[in-house]
C-alpha cells in the first residue's frame, strides 16, 4: 500500500479552514473555530468514537467511574453530545494520524468530509481546493 500524501493531508486540513471561513450562520451547528469544526466534520463522516452514559438511577460511584471514564478517554478533544431518555452519548473523533489512517482510509475519510462540507456550503470542494493552493503555506 502507497503510503499517504503529505501535501494531501495539509490540502485536507486547508479545505476544512475554509469551510470554517465560510460556514452558513443558518446552520444549526456553529464550530468556534476550523479544529472544532474539524471534530465536527469526522463525526458526521462516521470516523468517531462514542461513549454511553447511562443516568436512569444516578448514583454517586457510578457517575464517578462514568466521568472518571470520559475524561481519561476523550482528555483535550471536547466530545459532542447527544442527550436520551436513559442518558446521553458523547462521541469525538477517531484519530487520522499516519498510524492510524492508511492512505485508503485517510482518502475515504476526506470524500466523505468533503461531502459534507459541499453540502452545507453550496459550493464544490474543488473551489475551496483552489482558494487553499493558493494560499502561502
Amino acid at each position: 500500500m502507497r503510503q499517504r500524501s503529505h501535501p494531501h493531508h495539509r490540502l485536507f486540513f486547508a479545505v476544512i479552514q475554509r469551510a470554517f471561513e465560510n460556514w452558513p450562520e443558518e446552520e444549526k451547528f456553529q464550530p468556534e473555530d476550523a479544529e472544532h469544526l474539524r471534530s465536527y466534520l469526522l463525526i458526521k463522516a462516521r470516523h468517531f468514537k462514542k461513549l454511553d452514559l447511562h443516568c436512569d438511577n444516578p448514583d454517586a460511584i457510578s457517575l464517578e467511574d462514568q466521568l472518571r471514564t470520559i475524561i481519561e478517554t476523550v482528555a483535550d478533544k471536547p466530545p459532542l453530545i447527544h442527550t436520551f431518555e436513559w442518558g446521553v452519548r458523547l462521541y469525538w473523533p477517531d484519530s487520522i494520524s499516519y498510524a492510524a489512517a492508511d492512505r485508503q482510509k485517510f482518502n475515504a475519510i476526506c470524500e466523505a468530509v468533503f461531502q459534507i462540507i459541499s453540502a452545507k456550503l453550496g459550493v464544490s470542494v474543488e473551489a475551496l481546493k483552489r482558494e487553499a493552493e493558493l494560499e502561502p503555506a
